[in-house]
């Protein structure tokens, strides 16, 4: 069985499509007018500056998966 797409959301080709990662989410909000307008510009300032961080430090980390799969390479 297949279910029906839900009423009201359009169709996937008719959404803007949603940033792929955390550095391009950071990316595309600080430079949202109406956000930067309705929140203000210095919380959207610091809060893009923070996921940046986040994300900097998400790609420094070396998972456990890396460390057993390159452990012989390295």
């Amino acid at each position: 069985l297949t279910a029906p797409p839900p009423e009201g959301l359009g169709t996937p080709s008719s959404a803007a499509s949603l940033p792929a990662n955390l550095t391009d989410a950071a990316r595309a909000l600080s430079t949202d007018l109406v956000l930067r307008e309705a929140l203000g510009e210095e919380l959207v300032d610091n809060y893009c500056a923070m996921l940046h961080n986040v994300s900097r430090r998400f790609q420094d980390w070396v998972t456990d998966w890396e460390i057993r799969e390159y452990r012989e390479v390295l």
